[in-house]
């Protein structure tokens, strides 16, 4: 009995896994920081736990990021000392290529614009979703994309060869009709 219930926890782990993972995607992609900081911290407490972890400083970022794209500037001013200056020491460009989106008086018409994307925000999602499943010891990629990946890298190598047996005819001046008579 207890077997069954091992088995039935164990199936339904990367289903709960894939719901939280999805859940804290969509948290960062709607600039929802505080969100997937939450979610992280109520299904993978293990990543919470390391403090300097260089994927969580930028979820910390963007979070500073978002901040100032709601024009709260002395909101901004006391989240980057709460949480940026600590880890300034290990982070120093990226530390100072957030904190600089402040002094725009515009930031969505600034040099650091860029900042502020939503591509900036996919990468990250992105980035924190493989995150995720490293620490939960689950591929990256589907077992498809690896057959496909697999599949482009042997037509590669085959085309690849097939191009040097060419090269290798012309060199010796062996001919088609001279190659079949040889096998």
């Amino acid at each position: 009995m207890d077997v069954d219930n091992e088995l039935e926890t164990f199936s339904n782990y990367p289903w709960e896994v894939l719901d939280a993972r999805k859940d804290l995607h969509h948290a960062i992609l709607n600039g929802d920081i505080p969100r997937a900081f939450g979610l992280l911290d109520r299904h993978f407490p293990a990543i919470m736990q390391n403090t300097s972890n260089e994927t969580l400083f930028k979820l910390r970022c963007q979070q500073f990021v978002e901040i100032v794209r709601s024009c709260s500037e002395l909101e901004a001013i006391h989240f980057a000392q709460d949480y940026l200056k600590p880890m300034h020491a290990i982070y120093p460009e990226q530390t100072i290529e957030v904190t600089s989106l402040i002094a725009y008086p515009d930031p969505l018409n600034s040099r650091a614009r860029y900042l502020l994307s939503q591509e900036r925000r996919q990468q990250l999602a992105d980035e924190v979703n493989r995150m995720v499943l490293d620490v939960c010891h689950l591929a990256t990629e589907s077992a498809l994309e690896r057959a496909a990946k697999q599949d482009a890298l042997v037509r590669t190598e085959l085309e690849n060869s097939r191009q040097q047996d060419m090269k290798v005819d012309e060199e010796s001046g062996v001919g088609e009709d001279e190659k079949m008579t040889l096998q």
